[in-house]
């Protein structure tokens, strides 16, 4: 499986990274292939954000159940099931 970057010697290599050349074989699909481009992009306002790549369609298929939720879902789940400390100690002083 190749690499996206690929140059015989570690300046060409990092010249081609900096200046963002790079291919992506065929057998890719489209909608993989833009996401690269986009997790790629040299210029760092145009690259894609982690909660963009989140709801990106690539990202998304066959996602186990634990990625699918965002942050803030998991977050409030968490929040949910949390143990209430005060009560802890209160119950703890009692016995």
């Amino acid at each position: 499986l190749p690499l996206p970057f690929v140059e015989p010697t570690v300046p060409e290599l990092f010249k081609k990274i900096k200046a963002g050349k790079f291919m992506v074989p065929r057998h890719v699909p489209r909608t993989a292939q833009h996401l690269l481009h986009r997790m790629l992009e040299v210029n760092s306002e145009k690259r894609i954000t982690i909660p963009e790549i989140r709801v990106h369609p690539v990202f998304r298929k066959k996602l186990p159940r634990y990625l699918k939720q965002s942050p803030e879902e998991i977050e409030n789940e968490r929040k949910q099931h949390a143990i209430d400390e005060e009560l802890v100690e209160e119950v703890v002083s009692l016995y």
